[in-house]
């Protein structure tokens, strides 16, 4: 069945950075991850846990991946690269070969101790991961002019890595 949904009154606000404001707090959004058929998106999603929106993160066309750092060294003003960022010792973003179109160029997380891929970040700006203890969040913040960095979770307690994505010009939303 076919639902319309029509609101009088702004509910969510994407910020130029993408940053996704919340103005009516019945409503919620997550982070769904890349898959085969689609890019990396914010859901929006009422008290119901209905669908409302979404609005997708894709590159047109693909960008540089910095070399990892820590967050504190990267200039975001440019807007081209794609960036990621190590949170700890036992994380790391690692570059990679690959035969697959999709994952060339790509950087993989990797847990070192168990020597094992957690997720991959394409230059396209895709996050895809097949482990189901990994999630996307949106790194909090206290202004919102600060860029928006994605926090890949790891049961949404450890904090394996983060990664910034340049916006394109156009996002889209659907409903």
């Amino acid at each position: 069945m076919e639902q319309s949904w029509y609101f009088s009154e702004k509910i969510i606000e994407i910020l130029p950075n993408g940053r996704p404001v919340i103005i009516d707090n019945e409503f919620r959004f997550t982070v769904k991850l890349s898959n085969g058929a689609d890019p990396l998106q914010l859901i929006l999603m009422n008290k119901r846990n209905e669908v409302i929106a979404q609005v997708a993160f894709s590159s047109s066309a693909d960008k540089n991946i910095s070399e990892p750092v820590s967050e504190g060294s990267i200039d975001f003003s440019s807007g081209e690269d794609i960036a990621v960022f190590n949170t700890s010792d036992r994380w790391r973003w690692q570059f990679f070969e690959s035969d697959v179109l999709k994952f060339r160029d790509s950087v993989a997380l990797i847990d070192l101790e168990t020597a094992t891929t957690v997720g991959v970040l394409t230059p396209r700006g895709q996050f895809f991961s097949d482990n189901k203890e990994i999630s996307l969040l949106i790194k909090p913040t206290l202004s919102e002019t600060d860029p928006l960095l994605f926090q890949v979770t790891k049961n949404q307690k450890e904090l394996p890595g983060e990664f910034f994505v340049p916006l394109e010009k156009i996002l889209w939303v659907e409903k």
